[in-house]
C-alpha cells in the first residue's frame, strides 16, 4: 500500500497531459500546441542539464520544475494577466493536491512549493528562468512553422526574463542554431 495522496498526485498530473497551453492557441494562433505536461517535462530536463552543468542541487531544481504546474490540473493554464488573483489560485490547488499526503512528505513538498514560489534560493530563480527559457525555445520552434509575427512576444517574454549569464549564453546558442536550420 502507498502512502495517503500520491494517487492524487499522480491524477493531477496525468490531467496536465490533456490540459493545452492556453496562450499559444489565444495569443498565437497554434492549433495544437503543447500541453502543460510538455512543457513540464521540458523545463524539468533543462532543470537537471542546467543544474548540474552550474552544480546547483539538481534534484530539487527537477522536483520544483516537474511541480511548478501541477496546480493547473485543477485551474486551468491561466495566462499571465488574464487573471488577478493566478497566484492565490495556483497556491490553492497546490495545496489542494498535497492535502492528502501524509504528513511528513506534505511538508516536503510544501516547502518546495513555497521555495519555488518565494523565487530566493539560487534553485528557485534558476528554475523560474528555466520556465521562460524554455517557452522562449517552443516558441522558436513554433516559428520554424511560419507564425513569426505572432511569437514575437513570446520570444521577448523569455530573453527579458533572463539574467543568469549561463542561461542567456545557451539561449544565445538556441537562437543561432535556429536560425542556422
Amino acid at each position: 500500500m502507498t502512502s495517503p495522496g500520491i494517487r492524487e498526485i499522480i491524477f493531477a498530473a496525468e490531467k496536465l497531459k490533456k490540459e493545452k497551453r492556453r496562450g499559444w492557441i489565444a495569443k498565437a494562433g497554434i492549433k495544437n500546441p503543447e500541453s502543460v505536461a510538455d512543457h513540464s517535462f521540458a523545463t524539468a530536463i533543462i532543470a537537471m542539464v542546467v543544474g548540474d552543468d552550474m552544480n546547483l542541487n539538481t534534484e530539487k531544481m527537477i522536483r520544483m520544475a516537474l511541480l511548478h504546474d501541477l496546480g493547473e490540473s485543477i485551474i486551468g493554464d491561466l495566462m499571465p494577466g488574464e487573471d488577478p488573483s493566478k497566484e492565490e489560485k495556483e497556491d490553492s490547488a497546490i495545496g489542494a493536491v498535497f492535502s492528502k499526503l501524509s504528513g511528513e512528505l506534505r511538508s516536503f513538498y510544501e516547502g518546495l512549493w513555497q521555495e519555488f514560489r518565494a523565487n530566493e534560493s539560487p534553485e528557485a530563480i534558476t528554475v523560474h528562468q528555466i520556465d521562460k527559457l524554455e517557452m522562449g525555445i517552443q516558441a522558436m520552434l513554433y516559428m520554424m512553422g511560419g507564425k513569426n509575427e505572432a511569437l514575437q512576444p513570446f520570444v521577448r517574454a523569455a530573453e527579458d526574463a533572463l539574467d543568469n549569464t549561463r542561461l542567456l549564453s545557451l539561449w544565445e546558442e538556441v537562437k543561432s542554431d535556429k536560425k542556422g536550420q
